[in-house]
Protein backbone atom coordinates (compact mmCIF):
# COMPACT_ATOMS: atom_id res chain seq x y z
CA UNK A 1 0.00 0.00 0.00
CA UNK A 2 2.86 2.41 0.81
CA UNK A 3 4.31 1.90 -2.68
CA UNK A 4 0.96 2.79 -4.25
CA UNK A 5 0.79 5.93 -2.14
CA UNK A 6 4.29 6.91 -3.26
CA UNK A 7 3.34 6.48 -6.90
CA UNK A 8 0.21 8.54 -6.28
CA UNK A 9 2.30 11.42 -4.93
CA UNK A 10 4.44 11.37 -8.07
CA UNK A 11 1.36 11.35 -10.27
CA UNK A 12 -0.40 14.16 -8.44
CA UNK A 13 -1.20 16.98 -10.86
CA UNK A 14 0.70 15.32 -13.66
CA UNK A 15 -2.11 13.38 -15.25
CA UNK A 16 -4.89 15.40 -16.67
CA UNK A 17 -8.02 15.79 -14.70
CA UNK A 18 -8.16 17.66 -11.43
CA UNK A 19 -11.25 18.54 -9.42
CA UNK A 20 -10.85 21.54 -7.17
CA UNK A 21 -12.55 20.97 -3.83
CA UNK A 22 -14.17 23.79 -1.81
CA UNK A 23 -13.17 25.05 1.63
CA UNK A 24 -14.78 22.32 3.68
CA UNK A 25 -13.42 19.50 5.79
CA UNK A 26 -11.78 16.95 3.51
CA UNK A 27 -11.10 13.34 4.39
CA UNK A 28 -8.33 11.92 2.18
CA UNK A 29 -7.63 8.22 2.50
CA UNK A 30 -4.43 6.40 1.65
CA UNK A 31 -5.59 5.96 -1.93
CA UNK A 32 -5.88 9.73 -2.42
CA UNK A 33 -9.63 9.92 -2.88
CA UNK A 34 -11.21 12.97 -1.30
CA UNK A 35 -14.73 12.85 0.11
CA UNK A 36 -16.93 15.81 0.93
CA UNK A 37 -20.54 16.60 1.61
CA UNK A 38 -22.62 17.32 -1.47
CA UNK A 39 -23.90 20.52 0.13
CA UNK A 40 -20.38 21.97 0.11
CA UNK A 41 -20.48 22.51 -3.66
CA UNK A 42 -22.13 25.55 -5.13
CA UNK A 43 -24.61 24.25 -7.72
CA UNK A 44 -27.41 25.46 -9.99
CA UNK A 45 -28.79 28.88 -8.94
CA UNK A 46 -26.17 29.37 -6.19
CA UNK A 47 -23.41 28.73 -8.71
CA UNK A 48 -25.01 31.07 -11.27
CA UNK A 49 -25.17 33.85 -8.70
CA UNK A 50 -21.57 33.35 -7.62
CA UNK A 51 -20.24 33.42 -11.19
CA UNK A 52 -21.82 36.85 -11.76
CA UNK A 53 -20.43 38.40 -8.58
CA UNK A 54 -17.18 40.39 -8.32
CA UNK A 55 -14.47 38.22 -6.77
CA UNK A 56 -12.03 39.23 -4.00
CA UNK A 57 -8.80 40.85 -5.18
CA UNK A 58 -5.96 38.48 -6.03
CA UNK A 59 -2.53 38.63 -7.69
CA UNK A 60 -0.83 35.69 -9.40
CA UNK A 61 2.79 36.11 -10.47
CA UNK A 62 3.99 33.17 -12.58
CA UNK A 63 2.15 30.75 -10.29
CA UNK A 64 1.44 27.14 -11.34
CA UNK A 65 -2.17 26.68 -12.32
CA UNK A 66 -2.60 24.03 -9.64
CA UNK A 67 -1.76 26.56 -6.92
CA UNK A 68 -3.33 29.71 -8.32
CA UNK A 69 -6.64 28.73 -9.89
CA UNK A 70 -7.09 25.73 -7.61
CA UNK A 71 -6.66 27.58 -4.34
CA UNK A 72 -8.82 30.47 -5.45
CA UNK A 73 -11.64 28.18 -6.60
CA UNK A 74 -11.28 26.28 -3.31
CA UNK A 75 -12.14 29.45 -1.43
CA UNK A 76 -15.22 30.04 -3.60
CA UNK A 77 -16.57 26.46 -3.23
CA UNK A 78 -16.55 26.10 -7.01
CA UNK A 79 -15.50 22.92 -8.84
CA UNK A 80 -13.00 23.50 -11.63
CA UNK A 81 -11.85 20.63 -13.85
CA UNK A 82 -8.69 20.66 -15.94
CA UNK A 83 -8.84 18.58 -19.10
CA UNK A 84 -6.15 15.87 -19.13
CA UNK A 85 -4.52 17.65 -22.09
CA UNK A 86 -3.82 20.75 -19.98
CA UNK A 87 -0.51 21.00 -18.13
CA UNK A 88 -1.44 21.81 -14.48
CA UNK A 89 2.07 23.20 -13.93
CA UNK A 90 1.43 25.91 -16.51
CA UNK A 91 2.47 29.28 -15.08
CA UNK A 92 -0.21 31.95 -15.02
CA UNK A 93 -0.18 35.54 -13.84
CA UNK A 94 -2.58 38.40 -13.35
CA UNK A 95 -3.64 41.17 -11.01
CA UNK A 96 -7.42 41.12 -10.49
CA UNK A 97 -9.70 43.38 -8.50
CA UNK A 98 -13.49 42.91 -8.31
CA UNK A 99 -13.57 40.85 -11.51
CA UNK A 100 -16.03 38.04 -12.22
CA UNK A 101 -14.50 34.57 -11.92
CA UNK A 102 -14.96 33.48 -15.58
CA UNK A 103 -13.09 36.55 -16.82
CA UNK A 104 -10.37 36.10 -14.22
CA UNK A 105 -9.78 32.51 -15.31
CA UNK A 106 -9.78 33.43 -19.01
CA UNK A 107 -7.29 36.25 -18.48
CA UNK A 108 -5.03 33.98 -16.42
CA UNK A 109 -5.21 31.23 -19.04
CA UNK A 110 -4.14 33.69 -21.71
CA UNK A 111 -0.82 34.24 -19.94
CA UNK A 112 -0.13 30.52 -19.72
CA UNK A 113 -1.38 29.60 -23.18
CA UNK A 114 1.57 31.42 -24.74
CA UNK A 115 3.61 28.25 -24.29
CA UNK A 116 0.82 25.79 -25.00
CA UNK A 117 -2.07 25.54 -27.43
CA UNK A 118 -4.87 28.02 -26.87
CA UNK A 119 -7.04 27.20 -23.86
CA UNK A 120 -10.67 28.08 -23.19
CA UNK A 121 -13.14 28.01 -20.31
CA UNK A 122 -16.69 26.66 -20.43
CA UNK A 123 -19.19 24.84 -18.25
CA UNK A 124 -20.35 21.25 -17.93
CA UNK A 125 -23.38 21.35 -15.65
CA UNK A 126 -22.18 22.36 -12.18
CA UNK A 127 -18.52 22.16 -13.18
CA UNK A 128 -16.25 24.81 -14.71
CA UNK A 129 -14.10 23.21 -17.39
CA UNK A 130 -10.74 24.26 -18.84
CA UNK A 131 -9.31 22.56 -21.92
CA UNK A 132 -8.09 22.96 -25.51
CA UNK A 133 -10.03 25.76 -27.21
CA UNK A 134 -11.15 23.67 -30.21
CA UNK A 135 -12.95 21.22 -27.92
CA UNK A 136 -14.14 23.57 -25.19
CA UNK A 137 -15.69 26.02 -27.66
CA UNK A 138 -17.98 23.17 -28.73
CA UNK A 139 -18.55 21.64 -25.29
CA UNK A 140 -21.92 23.32 -24.71
CA UNK A 141 -22.97 22.23 -28.20
CA UNK A 142 -22.03 18.62 -27.47
CA UNK A 143 -24.04 18.76 -24.23
CA UNK A 144 -27.05 20.22 -26.06
CA UNK A 145 -26.98 17.65 -28.87
CA UNK A 146 -26.75 14.76 -26.41
CA UNK A 147 -29.61 16.27 -24.42
CA UNK A 148 -31.76 16.40 -27.56
CA UNK A 149 -30.89 12.74 -28.18
CA UNK A 150 -31.83 11.43 -24.74
CA UNK A 151 -34.96 13.60 -24.50
CA UNK A 152 -36.20 11.79 -27.62
CA UNK A 153 -35.97 8.44 -25.81
CA UNK A 154 -38.96 6.78 -24.15
CA UNK A 155 -39.60 8.15 -20.65
CA UNK A 156 -37.76 5.30 -18.91
CA UNK A 157 -34.56 5.91 -20.86
CA UNK A 158 -34.83 9.69 -20.61
CA UNK A 159 -34.96 9.54 -16.81
CA UNK A 160 -31.78 7.45 -16.67
CA UNK A 161 -29.72 9.88 -18.74
CA UNK A 162 -30.99 13.12 -17.17
CA UNK A 163 -30.80 11.98 -13.54
CA UNK A 164 -28.07 13.77 -11.57
CA UNK A 165 -25.67 12.03 -9.20
CA UNK A 166 -22.25 12.75 -7.71
CA UNK A 167 -19.18 11.37 -9.43
CA UNK A 168 -15.97 10.28 -7.72
CA UNK A 169 -12.97 8.01 -8.25
CA UNK A 170 -9.76 7.10 -6.47
CA UNK A 171 -6.18 8.04 -7.29
CA UNK A 172 -4.70 5.64 -9.86
CA UNK A 173 -8.13 4.69 -11.19
CA UNK A 174 -8.20 4.59 -14.98
CA UNK A 175 -10.87 6.60 -16.85
CA UNK A 176 -11.84 3.37 -18.61
CA UNK A 177 -12.65 1.76 -15.25
CA UNK A 178 -14.48 4.88 -14.04
CA UNK A 179 -16.71 4.89 -17.12
CA UNK A 180 -17.39 1.17 -16.86
CA UNK A 181 -18.45 1.55 -13.21
CA UNK A 182 -20.81 4.40 -14.14
CA UNK A 183 -22.27 2.32 -16.97
CA UNK A 184 -22.70 -0.76 -14.77
CA UNK A 185 -24.42 1.26 -12.05
CA UNK A 186 -26.91 2.59 -14.60
CA UNK A 187 -27.25 -0.70 -16.55
CA UNK A 188 -25.71 0.78 -19.72
CA UNK A 189 -23.85 -1.43 -22.21
CA UNK A 190 -20.80 0.17 -23.87
CA UNK A 191 -19.45 -0.81 -27.28
CA UNK A 192 -17.21 0.71 -29.95
CA UNK A 193 -13.94 2.60 -29.46
CA UNK A 194 -11.83 1.98 -26.35
CA UNK A 195 -10.56 4.69 -24.03
CA UNK A 196 -6.72 4.80 -24.05
CA UNK A 197 -4.97 3.86 -20.82
CA UNK A 198 -4.44 6.73 -18.40
CA UNK A 199 -4.19 7.29 -14.64
CA UNK A 200 -6.12 10.02 -12.84
CA UNK A 201 -5.86 11.79 -9.51
CA UNK A 202 -8.69 10.96 -7.12
CA UNK A 203 -11.60 13.41 -7.18
CA UNK A 204 -15.17 14.03 -6.05
CA UNK A 205 -17.38 16.16 -8.30
CA UNK A 206 -20.77 17.82 -7.73
CA UNK A 207 -24.00 16.26 -9.02
CA UNK A 208 -24.00 15.79 -12.80
CA UNK A 209 -26.38 14.07 -15.22
CA UNK A 210 -25.34 10.68 -16.60
CA UNK A 211 -24.89 12.32 -20.01
CA UNK A 212 -22.58 14.99 -18.54
CA UNK A 213 -20.54 12.29 -16.76
CA UNK A 214 -20.02 10.41 -20.04
CA UNK A 215 -19.05 13.66 -21.79
CA UNK A 216 -16.60 14.65 -19.04
CA UNK A 217 -14.69 11.38 -19.34
CA UNK A 218 -14.91 10.68 -23.08
CA UNK A 219 -14.34 14.23 -24.32
CA UNK A 220 -10.83 14.36 -22.91
CA UNK A 221 -9.84 11.62 -25.36
CA UNK A 222 -11.61 13.20 -28.34
CA UNK A 223 -14.48 10.72 -27.99
CA UNK A 224 -18.24 10.89 -27.60
CA UNK A 225 -21.17 8.47 -27.44
CA UNK A 226 -24.31 7.78 -29.44
CA UNK A 227 -27.34 5.59 -28.74
CA UNK A 228 -27.69 2.26 -30.55
CA UNK A 229 -31.47 2.38 -30.74
CA UNK A 230 -31.59 -0.80 -32.80
CA UNK A 231 -30.09 -2.66 -29.84
CA UNK A 232 -32.14 -0.87 -27.17
CA UNK A 233 -34.78 1.76 -27.86
CA UNK A 234 -34.48 3.01 -24.26
CA UNK A 235 -30.86 4.11 -24.67
CA UNK A 236 -29.38 1.19 -22.76
CA UNK A 237 -26.68 0.56 -25.39
CA UNK A 238 -24.20 3.25 -26.49
CA UNK A 239 -21.44 3.24 -29.08
CA UNK A 240 -18.22 5.14 -28.35
CA UNK A 241 -16.79 6.97 -31.38
CA UNK A 242 -14.44 9.88 -32.21
CA UNK A 243 -15.92 13.38 -32.09
CA UNK A 244 -16.82 14.75 -35.52
CA UNK A 245 -16.30 18.47 -34.95
CA UNK A 246 -17.89 19.44 -38.27
CA UNK A 247 -21.18 17.87 -37.16
CA UNK A 248 -21.31 19.67 -33.82
CA UNK A 249 -23.97 22.16 -34.86
CA UNK A 250 -27.36 22.93 -33.34
CA UNK A 251 -30.00 23.85 -35.93
CA UNK A 252 -33.13 25.80 -35.00
CA UNK A 253 -35.71 28.02 -36.68
CA UNK A 254 -36.78 31.41 -35.29
CA UNK A 255 -39.38 34.10 -35.91
CA UNK A 256 -37.64 37.38 -36.72
CA UNK A 257 -38.11 40.73 -34.97
CA UNK A 258 -36.16 44.00 -34.75
CA UNK A 259 -33.88 42.88 -31.90
CA UNK A 260 -33.09 39.63 -33.70
CA UNK A 261 -32.24 41.51 -36.90
CA UNK A 262 -29.47 43.28 -35.00
CA UNK A 263 -28.29 40.00 -33.47
CA UNK A 264 -28.30 38.33 -36.87
CA UNK A 265 -25.89 41.01 -38.08
CA UNK A 266 -23.66 40.31 -35.07
CA UNK A 267 -23.59 36.59 -35.88
CA UNK A 268 -22.74 37.29 -39.52
CA UNK A 269 -19.89 39.61 -38.53
CA UNK A 270 -18.40 37.74 -35.61
CA UNK A 271 -19.03 34.02 -36.22
CA UNK A 272 -17.80 32.76 -39.55
CA UNK A 273 -18.85 29.15 -38.88
CA UNK A 274 -22.54 29.96 -38.29
CA UNK A 275 -24.89 29.06 -41.15
CA UNK A 276 -27.87 31.36 -41.65
CA UNK A 277 -30.81 30.81 -44.01
CA UNK A 278 -33.54 33.46 -44.02
CA UNK A 279 -36.97 32.89 -45.56
CA UNK A 280 -39.64 35.54 -45.15
CA UNK A 281 -40.21 36.30 -41.49
CA UNK A 282 -38.28 33.25 -40.30
CA UNK A 283 -34.60 32.34 -40.12
CA UNK A 284 -32.84 29.01 -39.65
CA UNK A 285 -29.53 29.08 -37.79
CA UNK A 286 -26.95 26.30 -37.53
CA UNK A 287 -24.12 26.95 -35.11
CA UNK A 288 -22.73 26.36 -31.64
CA UNK A 289 -25.12 26.35 -28.68
CA UNK A 290 -23.87 29.74 -27.45
CA UNK A 291 -24.88 31.37 -30.74
CA UNK A 292 -28.45 30.17 -30.20
CA UNK A 293 -28.47 31.27 -26.56
CA UNK A 294 -27.38 34.76 -27.64
CA UNK A 295 -29.89 34.97 -30.49
CA UNK A 296 -32.88 33.69 -28.49
CA UNK A 297 -32.24 35.76 -25.34
CA UNK A 298 -33.73 39.15 -24.53
CA UNK A 299 -30.26 40.61 -23.92
CA UNK A 300 -29.12 43.44 -26.22
CA UNK A 301 -27.05 42.62 -29.29
CA UNK A 302 -24.09 44.50 -27.80
CA UNK A 303 -23.59 41.65 -25.29
CA UNK A 304 -22.28 39.33 -28.01
CA UNK A 305 -21.74 35.57 -27.90
CA UNK A 306 -20.20 34.17 -24.71
CA UNK A 307 -18.52 30.75 -24.73
CA UNK A 308 -19.91 28.77 -21.81
CA UNK A 309 -23.08 30.87 -21.52
CA UNK A 310 -21.83 32.38 -18.29
CA UNK A 311 -24.16 34.83 -16.52
CA UNK A 312 -23.62 38.49 -17.21
CA UNK A 313 -21.27 39.93 -14.60
CA UNK A 314 -22.54 42.80 -12.51
CA UNK A 315 -21.02 46.19 -13.29
CA UNK A 316 -18.00 46.65 -11.02
CA UNK A 317 -16.57 50.03 -12.02
CA UNK A 318 -19.54 52.35 -11.74
CA UNK A 319 -22.89 52.41 -10.03
CA UNK A 320 -25.84 51.47 -12.19
CA UNK A 321 -26.66 54.36 -14.50
CA UNK A 322 -23.78 56.49 -13.20
CA UNK A 323 -21.08 58.13 -15.34
CA UNK A 324 -17.51 58.85 -14.33
CA UNK A 325 -16.40 62.44 -14.71
CA UNK A 326 -13.42 63.03 -17.05
CA UNK A 327 -11.40 64.02 -13.96
CA UNK A 328 -12.18 60.76 -12.13
CA UNK A 329 -11.61 58.67 -15.25
CA UNK A 330 -8.19 60.28 -15.74
CA UNK A 331 -7.12 58.88 -12.36
CA UNK A 332 -7.88 55.26 -13.36
CA UNK A 333 -4.92 53.01 -14.14
CA UNK A 334 -5.41 49.59 -15.70
CA UNK A 335 -2.97 46.67 -15.48
CA UNK A 336 -3.24 43.06 -16.55
CA UNK A 337 -3.71 40.87 -19.61
CA UNK A 338 -6.54 41.26 -22.09
CA UNK A 339 -7.32 38.46 -24.52
CA UNK A 340 -10.27 37.69 -26.76
CA UNK A 341 -12.15 38.82 -29.88
CA UNK A 342 -11.45 42.45 -30.85
CA UNK A 343 -14.87 44.16 -30.92
CA UNK A 344 -16.42 42.23 -27.98
CA UNK A 345 -13.42 43.24 -25.86
CA UNK A 346 -13.83 46.89 -26.85
CA UNK A 347 -17.54 46.72 -26.02
CA UNK A 348 -16.83 45.20 -22.62
CA UNK A 349 -14.21 47.83 -21.79
CA UNK A 350 -16.53 50.63 -22.87
CA UNK A 351 -19.42 49.29 -20.80
CA UNK A 352 -17.31 48.94 -17.67
CA UNK A 353 -16.01 52.50 -18.03
CA UNK A 354 -19.46 53.96 -18.68
CA UNK A 355 -18.53 54.92 -22.26
CA UNK A 356 -20.24 54.59 -25.62
CA UNK A 357 -18.42 52.73 -28.40
CA UNK A 358 -18.76 54.03 -31.95
CA UNK A 359 -17.44 52.34 -35.10
CA UNK A 360 -18.49 51.64 -38.68
CA UNK A 361 -18.41 47.86 -39.06
CA UNK A 362 -18.64 47.90 -42.86
CA UNK A 363 -15.77 50.37 -43.22
CA UNK A 364 -13.54 48.32 -40.95
CA UNK A 365 -14.41 45.03 -42.67
CA UNK A 366 -13.81 46.52 -46.12
CA UNK A 367 -10.41 47.71 -44.92
CA UNK A 368 -9.51 44.15 -43.94
CA UNK A 369 -10.13 44.33 -40.19
CA UNK A 370 -11.45 41.12 -38.63
CA UNK A 371 -13.94 42.18 -35.97
CA UNK A 372 -13.66 38.84 -34.19
CA UNK A 373 -9.87 38.56 -34.52
CA UNK A 374 -8.26 37.16 -31.35
CA UNK A 375 -6.02 39.79 -29.80
CA UNK A 376 -3.83 39.77 -26.72
CA UNK A 377 -2.58 42.89 -24.93
CA UNK A 378 -0.71 43.45 -21.67
CA UNK A 379 -1.53 46.68 -19.84
CA UNK A 380 0.83 48.24 -17.31
CA UNK A 381 -0.55 51.24 -15.41
CA UNK A 382 -2.37 52.38 -18.56
CA UNK A 383 -4.91 55.18 -18.67
CA UNK A 384 -8.37 54.34 -19.96
CA UNK A 385 -7.64 55.86 -23.37
CA UNK A 386 -4.28 54.08 -23.57
CA UNK A 387 -6.01 50.77 -22.85
CA UNK A 388 -8.43 51.30 -25.73
CA UNK A 389 -5.58 52.39 -27.99
CA UNK A 390 -3.55 49.26 -27.16
CA UNK A 391 -6.45 46.94 -27.98
CA UNK A 392 -7.29 48.81 -31.18
CA UNK A 393 -3.67 48.81 -32.37
CA UNK A 394 -3.47 45.04 -31.86
CA UNK A 395 -6.27 44.76 -34.43
CA UNK A 396 -4.74 47.29 -36.82
CA UNK A 397 -6.99 50.21 -35.85
CA UNK A 398 -6.87 53.37 -33.79
CA UNK A 399 -9.03 54.45 -30.85
CA UNK A 400 -9.80 57.97 -29.68
CA UNK A 401 -11.63 59.08 -26.53
CA UNK A 402 -13.77 62.18 -27.00
CA UNK A 403 -15.96 63.06 -24.03
CA UNK A 404 -18.02 59.94 -23.26
CA UNK A 405 -17.44 58.25 -26.62
CA UNK A 406 -14.69 55.92 -27.85
CA UNK A 407 -14.25 56.08 -31.64
CA UNK A 408 -12.65 53.16 -33.51
CA UNK A 409 -11.22 54.00 -36.93
CA UNK A 410 -8.60 52.75 -39.34
CA UNK A 411 -5.08 54.04 -38.71
CA UNK A 412 -4.42 57.18 -40.70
Amino acid sequence: MSNKKGIANQLAWRFGLVAFIGVVALVCGATGVCAQKKSSWLTNKDLEKKLAEPMPSVTWSDAPMKKSLRNFCDMQRICLVLDRRVDPELLVRGDFENAALPQMIRDALATGALIQEELELSRLGNVLYVGPARYVQRLQTLVELQKEAYEALPERGKKVWEKESSLSWQTLDTPRDVLEKIAKRNKIKIQGAKIPHDLWEGATLPPMSLSEQFILILGQFGLTYEFDLAADKNGGVVTIRPIDYDSLLVTRSYQMNKLRENKLNVLRREMSDVRIEASGSRVEISGIAEAHAFFASSLPSSVGVSIGNFPQAASINTKSGAKLSPKDRAKIRLSGNIRGPFIPIMKDLAQKQGLTLEYDADTLINAGVQLEAQIQVTLQESTVEQAFQSVAEAAGCSATLEGEVIYIEMKK
